[in-house]
């Protein structure tokens, strides 16, 4: 599915991204881990096609991606689910979630468009109260289950979430876990997901890969994921 080979990303004559390589299985979920500051967001950035690298490539289905313009990256089934949520605050939830079945590939008509919605508020219950609502207005878990939905209406390929978690209370976080559970179960796409609270990621994510200062530094099955490694790059 996705494969990024030694990819190296700079912020001017900051050296971010250091020979970064990995794998995004087809079905999986790949959790991204390591303390705020160490690239993973860059990382996202770059597969998404919002930052270029000065080497490197990002291939989705064997297909060199590198090049390639957000939209078009979008339009071969790459959705983005940013830190911070990002949604066009002075747009309806309605119409936030449009543009996601907007830039969804394949058949937009009628019918589509109302199973397309009817997945999504089956997913998020809450929604279909707050479509009159404009996303600026919604608390942080409201937020991001709308980024959540506008990204799973383009129909991904490849889902990449930017710590879902952060400043959402406890109910939506478990709302969340279960949604990411049940993609997790189905199998319909892959999933990198960046994540610092081990609990919640080690529950999710088949295999894990460990960032510090811009580099991989482990990788492999939850399983293997030790304490000791935990503690030296994630606890601080």
């Amino acid at each position: 599915m996705l494969r990024c080979e030694t990819l190296n990303v700079f912020y001017g004559e900051s050296h971010i991204l250091r020979d970064i390589s990995l794998d995004v299985p087809d079905g999986r979920v790949v959790c991204l881990m390591g303390r705020n500051g160490v690239g993973k967001t860059t990382l996202l950035k770059t597969i998404m096609g919002l930052l270029q690298p000065q080497t490197g490539h990002v291939y989705l289905h064997n297909e060199d991606m590198t090049g390639q313009s957000p939209d078009r990256r979008v339009a071969r089934g790459i959705a983005y689910v940013p830190q911070g949520r990002e949604l066009f605050p002075h747009l309806t939830v309605e119409e936030n979630l449009r543009l996601g079945l907007e830039a969804r590939q394949g058949a937009k008509d009628q019918q589509t468009a109302e199973l397309a919605y009817e997945e999504v508020y089956t997913l998020f219950p809450a929604l279909p109260a707050l479509l009159t609502r404009p996303g600026g207005v919604l608390s942080g878990g409201q937020q991001q289950q709308v980024a959540i939905a506008r990204a799973l209406l383009t129909q991904p390929k490849l889902l990449l979430l930017d710590e879902p978690t952060e400043g959402i209370q406890p109910s939506i976080v478990i709302e969340i876990e279960r949604v990411i559970e049940g993609f997790k179960t189905q199998r319909r796409f892959a999933i990198l997901l960046v994540e610092q609270y081990f609990e919640f990621a080690s529950r999710l994510a088949d295999t894990f890969v460990l960032m510090a200062k811009g580099a991989v530094v482990a990788s492999g099955p939850v399983s293997e994921l030790t304490e000791e490694t935990v503690k030296q790059h994630l606890v601080v």
